[in-house]
């Protein structure tokens, strides 16, 4: 079930609750991507996946407070631009939307820009995408050349890279492989503190909670496993046949 977060368009300047002002914002955000499915109940027709595609055993993805966590950032003037990069959607393999007039593949970061725009309203931001590979590590590698591209320098107040709470720390190690000073918050933490400023902190953490009996406790397990494993140069990739 959406929650009531998600409807406003924007945190609107008032008399009584003047525009946040954040500690810190970027020009720049990276976001990354995850896993969708088609919902013919949404106005973009998409939706965060229910599980991550691949894992040997059932593994909750847990998109949704990502997505949610995104469009709370950019609500609260975080950031003017937001850049995706992300793979394509291997659950619809072979199938392709229209990008300027020739057929594409369902790329992550491309759909991700589609929920953001038509199901939660986001205007006024600039949101980019960029086509990945299949891992975290990819998706981490796409985001320097790409910065590379653009003569980015990542330096606090420039860059920001943004993605799920459970998936920080392994996020982390794929930006220092790829030289990228990880400079790294959870989305979840936009979601709490837009819900902070509407006095809804509550509500927000109780909606959290409704992903599961204990929330993310599996999905954390699995990440914090990955880290040690990095740790100990032992990593093996769990996400099978890409």
């Amino acid at each position: 079930m959406a929650m009531c977060l998600q409807t406003s368009n924007a945190l609107e300047k008032t008399e009584d609750r003047p525009m946040p002002v954040l500690d810190r914002t970027a020009d720049l955000v990276i976001g990354f991507a995850f896993d969708i499915e088609r919902d013919p109940n949404t106005t973009s027709k998409f939706k965060p996946a229910d599980e991550h595609l691949g894992s040997e055993n059932p593994n909750p993805l847990y998109a949704t407070p990502r997505l949610e966590g995104y469009a709370a950032m950019l609500r609260l003037g975080f950031t003017r631009h937001l850049l995706i990069p992300g793979k394509d959607e291997r659950r619809y393999k072979g199938e392709t939307v229209e990008i300027d007039g020739k057929p594409s593949p369902l790329w992550q970061g491309l759909i991700i820009r589609k929920m953001l725009i038509e199901d939660y309203g986001i205007k006024g931001v600039p949101i980019e995408w960029i086509p990945s590979t299949g891992s975290t590590r990819d998706a981490a590698i796409a985001a320097a050349i790409e910065l590379r591209r653009r003569n980015i320098v990542v330096a606090e107040g420039r860059v920001e890279f943004v993605t799920s709470w459970y998936h920080v720390d392994r996020t982390s190690h794929h930006l220092r492989e790829a030289g990228l000073l990880p400079l790294i918050t959870s989305a979840e933490t936009f979601l709490i503190a837009e819900a902070i400023l509407k006095g809804e902190r509550n509500e927000a953490l109780d909606h959290l909670r409704s992903f599961g009996g204990h929330y993310l406790d599996q999905r954390v397990r699995d990440e914090i496993g990955g880290t040690a494993e990095l740790l100990l140069g032992t990593y093996e990739r769990k996400t099978k046949g890409w």
